[in-house]
């Protein structure tokens, strides 16, 4: 066996390639002999999908620490200052010299300008979008309660109108009928009256019949 053949195993242009993977893993202890093609393959893509989430992770746990460190930069800046001043004044109280400090302490509002203001870290970025999209939220169940209140009352007036108008259909409905009723029993009364008086007639016509018999 030639020295370019112990380098690369049969020399194949595969086994090159996953000699050079496998060189950037480190040593995995498995024979390449052991290994089919098939093998090969599922074990360079599992170590791939490995790498990358691992990857990923990574990123993550930076991103994480580099956000603390931003969120505490100010902080950590004044507390160096703070410490480089005393630091300079036991310097010179140790020489013996004499040195007035003056000492003047401000306040200022940071002012909430997304535009000029520094990028603090997207935790407090995701948490102001977080904040936003709340307000929009409860802005738009506010809108539609109020729509829906509004659509409410117009049914509850419309229902209302509709009640009304049967409402006072029917009383027209029973002052007609009464009317008719109140017609009607003046018509019967009437029938009545003549049935009275022709029966009336009838009756003394039989009783002045029946004198006349009698005589």
């Amino acid at each position: 066996t030639s020295a370019d053949d112990l380098l690369l195993g049969s020399g194949s242009a595969v086994d090159v390639l996953y000699d050079s993977y496998t060189m950037l893993l480190g040593e995995t202890g498995i024979p390449r002999s052991f290994l089919d093609n098939g093998v090969r393959i599922l074990f360079v893509l599992y170590t791939l999908v490995n790498l990358i989430i691992m990857l990923n992770l990574l990123i993550a746990i930076i991103s994480d620490t580099f956000d603390k460190v931003q969120d505490t930069a100010t902080n950590a800046r004044n507390l160096e200052l703070l410490q480089l001043i005393v630091e300079y004044q036991q310097i010179t109280e140790d020489k013996g010299q004499e040195v007035t400090f003056l000492w003047i302490v401000s306040a200022r509002k940071e002012e909430d300008d997304d535009g000029g203001q520094e990028w603090q870290g997207r935790i407090k970025e995701m948490a102001r979008v977080i904040h936003g999209s709340q307000k929009e939220v409860t802005e738009r169940i506010r809108e539609v309660k109020e729509q829906v209140t509004m659509q409410v009352v117009k049914v509850e007036h419309h229902l209302m109108e509709h009640v009304k108008e049967q409402v006072y259909n029917i009383q027209n409905d029973m002052q007609t009928v009464k009317a008719q009723v109140e017609e009607f029993n003046k018509q019967i009364t009437l029938q009545v009256n003549d049935v009275k008086q022709h029966v009336t007639q009838e009756l003394a016509e039989v009783k002045s019949i029946l004198l006349q018999e009698k005589k």
